[in-house]
């Protein structure tokens, strides 16, 4: 399957991450560790402390993006500009056609609208080029952000349940919303 060098949106060039991008990865990771910790424990941008740190998980993302296995890509400001979120499409079950996307801004960016527009890319991508039959997002029932992402993505509220693997402990809960491709193909101009 022949996938895209990069996706187009308004202000936005999402794409897969390049060796050159290293430096910018490497910042973005360290700039955001305080800002993920609350809602992105899982999140291996978590384990940056050195620029090789950065290297060698982009060239974990970039098998990942060979094998087909994980779709990592970074959303760039158009003409060149900052690396300013990172997004990936996730594989639930290939042979069910579910897919999840996942996404973090960095802090210097929130608030302006440049994860919808790099999640509706990652959507696009796992519907039109991926099979998907439904797409899904998750996050922290407490993210506000992260949830008014989704639901501009068109996304509908599935569930709030318990995290999977949490602690007994912890009561924090997750939402999940769903897009399927019915709901996908009728909304016609995501984000």
């Amino acid at each position: 399957m022949e996938l895209p060098d990069s996706l187009t949106t308004k202000r936005l060039v999402v794409r897969p991450y390049r060796p050159e991008d290293v430096p910018a990865y490497y910042e973005l990771c360290r700039n955001n560790r305080e800002h993920l910790l609350p809602f992105e424990e899982g999140n291996p941008a978590l384990a940056i402390d050195l620029l090789e740190d950065a290297e060698g998980l982009l060239r974990h993302f970039a098998r990942g993006w060979d094998e087909g296995q994980i779709y990592f890509m970074g959303g760039f400001e158009q003409g060149g500009g900052a690396l300013v979120v990172q997004v990936v499409v996730t594989i639930a079950d290939r042979d069910a056609g579910e897919y999840g996307v996942g996404y973090f801004v960095d802090r210097d960016h929130e608030g302006r609208g440049y994860v919808t527009e790099a999640a509706g890319a990652a959507i696009r991508l796992a519907f039109d080029h991926l099979g998907a039959a439904d797409v899904t997002i998750r996050c922290d029932e407490t993210n506000s952000r992260s949830r008014g992402v989704a639901e501009r993505c068109g996304l509908q509220l599935e569930s709030i349940a318990p995290k999977l693997g949490q602690a007994a402990d912890d009561l924090s809960r997750e939402c999940i919303y769903r897009i399927r491709r019915p709901q996908y193909e009728a909304a016609a101009g995501l984000p």
